[in-house]
């Protein structure tokens, strides 16, 4: 091991760091940000940690240099560069050992896939997963990847959250072809929900959340449904703040008797007061998943929408909702969620347990958020090896933590240095032994 005293960096440490922060800067919009470059460094060069204080001040001047160009030169020195990493990206690197089927009516080139968090808390093993598989189908087929954040909720977005999925992707490796959010095109959302009233798939019902529960478990319309003739009154009202939040919803006319749930009208648009982290409190009225989904899936142009089977009921509104709108729809596949043994692998799960104190912060090593697998030294390699090697299956199963250590002490063993340790050891003497110079084996 080299000492840090005697460390100098070399050329080729210095330019494997100005690559880094390159692509860092060009992923976030041509400004690089010092804390998730340190630690993409370290997590690709697991040997430079034991330098990192030396490393630190020829990382900040990088990172200056860089952050002082425009995004077109950066793009520019990162494919003079990095030419190789340049082309990858353009060709695809896909995992060719990924257990993942063929995709159906997927035309090389032409594939766009999405992976749309919602940003109300920090990305955990399960979005991982989802993330991972878009971006695997999104290289083989030399394709896109949209990362979308789902903020259509004031009272649950945060900035924090924005930034805690981008960096856990960006830690992941995945690089998005576009980024956006659905917030961006929440007047278009509003304009396809009046225009789905106006062609008699929706309508304002003002029932109280109890009524509405009742009936659709009942199979029954309410009388808000068939109301033709103030439809267009209580359209207005519902956008136009004159409604009370939990007062009045647009919802989806489908069929109350059908057998799948989803479809008995379910709500589309409701009215949420909060402060949004993108638009302030310029708007009341939000588009639920339901409604977004397919919209934003379809006007994004994703050819492919990947999503657990969770969903599964929910795909006949999906499809129903673009019908209506005659909008293009996408081809869906569905995977089974990744949960361990013993472990929570939910948002709604992890959340409480944050809030309530019981446990230290979202990257707490007890979690199976990013942020705590990252804090206990797993690399981002090891995650993708493992989702690929799960493949695309519908069966629910919950492998052991220990599955994905496994694949993490296949990646670290050839590099990690380990050594007996002797507790009080005992100096000793040896007489007429001939002097010599070892090397202590990693592993002895």
């Amino acid at each position: 091991m080299t000492s840090s005293s005697s460390y100098s960096v070399d050329e080729g440490t210095r330019n494997f760091i100005k690559i880094i922060v390159l692509k860092n800067a060009i992923q976030y919009g041509g400004k690089a940000r010092d804390e998730t470059v340190i630690s993409k460094i370290i997590a690709q060069r697991p040997d430079l940690r034991s330098n990192l204080k030396i490393l630190i001040p020829e990382i900040k001047i990088t990172l200056e240099e860089i952050n002082a160009l425009t995004l077109d030169e950066q793009k520019a020195l990162f494919a003079r560069i990095a030419p190789h990493e340049s082309a990858a990206k353009k060709k695809g690197t896909a995992d060719h050992d990924a257990n993942l089927p063929a995709l159906h009516d997927a035309k090389m080139g032409n594939v766009v896939t999405r992976f749309p968090p919602e940003p109300n808390g920090y990305p955990h093993i399960g979005h991982a997963k989802a993330a991972i598989i878009d971006d695997e189908y999104a290289r083989r087929y030399n394709g896109k990847l949209i990362l979308r954040f789902d903020d259509t909720n004031p009272l649950n977005e945060k900035p924090e959250y924005y930034d805690a999925i981008r960096e856990g992707i960006e830690w992941l490796g995945i690089e998005p072809d576009i980024v956006k959010n659905t917030s961006d095109d929440i007047q278009l959302l509003c304009d396809y929900g009046k225009k789905l009233v106006e062609l008699g798939g929706a309508y304002v019902c003002r029932c109280t959340q109890s009524v509405m529960r009742d009936l659709r478990s009942k199979g029954l319309a309410c009388d808000c449904r068939t109301d033709a003739k103030n439809t267009q009154d209580l359209l207005r009202k519902l956008f136009d703040g004159s409604f009370e939040p939990n007062t009045a919803v647009l919802r989806f006319k489908g069929d109350m008797d059908d057998q799948n749930t989803a479809m008995r009208d379910p709500t589309l648009f409701r009215i949420i007061e909060g402060h949004h982290p993108k638009l302030g409190n310029s708007n009341r009225v939000w588009p639920t998943y339901d409604f977004a989904a397919p919209l934003e899936d379809s006007l994004d142009g994703v050819t492919h929408a990947l999503r657990t089977k969770e969903y599964e009921l929910r795909n006949a509104l999906y499809f129903a909702i673009l019908d209506r709108l005659s909008l293009r729809k996408p081809s869906m596949l569905e995977f089974s969620r990744l949960e361990f043994e013993g472990m929570p692998v939910s948002k709604r799960k992890i959340k409480p347990l944050v809030e309530k104190g019981l446990v230290q912060g979202w990257d707490d090593p007890r979690l199976p958020t990013l942020a705590a697998i990252k804090r206990r030294g797993f690399l981002p390699q090891a995650i993708r090896k493992f989702v690929l090697s799960l493949g695309l299956t519908l069966s629910e199963t919950k492998p052991p933590f220990e599955a994905l250590e496994a694949f993490n002490r296949k990646i670290i063993d050839p590099q990690c240095i380990r050594l007996f340790f002797v507790k009080d050891p005992i100096q000793l003497q040896v007489r007429n032994a001939h002097p010599k110079e070892v090397t202590l084996s990693n592993h002895p």
